[in-house]
């Protein structure tokens, strides 16, 4: 059997303090002892934990389970515009591998050429760390775009979030213009954060031009806002969307390369 890694999971309390902005504020636990017992009951031995946006910059609950198991676990922080290169460095030994912009909602996006974006860019190279990118499909070019000098490889969260607007054959090719561009991965995760609802349609689009190697996989645990969800079905949903057990040990491969070599 051959190893499973899930890309796209989130740990939090409700002890923890949220930011004020925030979107939402889940009302329960999503402990890592919650998620070990469901990576146990389904085949799958490694993953990456996510900063919630709900948590804002404050990484430290995350970090701490992170660093104490090395061996299973990688993050992606959400980091502050002040963000040194020691905190960096210090995140890094922590098991951090890259950084999330979560501008799903902004009214505008963020300037990333401000005088401190460059040195930053360049200290996340020298780690080989990447830019993990969360937005909605009718802006993610502009933001690709805005982020392509920085020299750092993309993930692109949840497929780029197909939206009304544009049609899945839009969307595909804003995806392959991306991957030509520059080295780019698209997590098949969360699909019921889009108006697509399913990555069905939106697949076959890529494959011809793409292939299974910029592709990673996630669950998106515990499906904050859709938690009727269950771990099992959403195997099942990886399963039937990339049937061929190679092609999903390829996107493994992919997740293994990016996070833990």
């Amino acid at each position: 059997m051959h190893e499973v890694i899930d890309t796209h999971v989130h740990v939090f309390a409700r002890s923890l303090s949220a930011v004020p902005q925030a979107r939402y504020v889940p009302a329960y636990d999503a402990l890592w002892s919650d998620l070990q017992a469901q990576w146990a009951s389904h085949g799958v031995q490694r993953g990456v934990l996510v900063q919630p946006s709900f948590l804002g910059t404050d990484n430290r609950y995350m970090l701490q389970i992170a660093q104490q198991h090395p061996d299973t676990l990688r993050c992606v922080v959400v980091m502050a515009s002040d963000t040194t290169a020691e905190q960096l460095l210090a995140m890094h030994a922590q098991g951090a591998r890259g950084i999330r912009l979560n501008w799903v909602g902004l009214a505008s996006l963020p300037d990333v050429r401000s005088a401190t974006w460059p040195a930053l860019c360049a200290q996340m190279r020298s780690l080989g760390w990447h830019i993990e990118l969360h937005i909605e499909g009718p802006r993610l070019a502009q933001a690709a775009a805005q982020l392509q000098g920085c020299g750092l490889q993309l993930v692109i969260d949840h497929m780029g979030r197909p939206e009304p607007g544009m049609s899945l054959q839009q969307h595909a090719q804003v995806l392959l213009t991306m991957a030509e561009s520059s080295q780019c991965f698209f997590k098949l995760s969360a699909p019921y954060r889009s108006a697509a609802g399913s990555y069905a349609q939106l697949l076959p689009l890529l494959l011809p031009q793409l292939g299974y190697d910029s592709l990673l996989w996630g669950s998106d645990w515990p499906w904050t806002n859709f938690e009727q969800r269950s771990y099992g079905g959403t195997i099942d949903d990886w399963q039937a969307l990339v049937p061929e057990a190679q092609h999903r040990q390829r996107i493994n491969h992919n997740a293994e390369m990016l996070y833990f070599s």
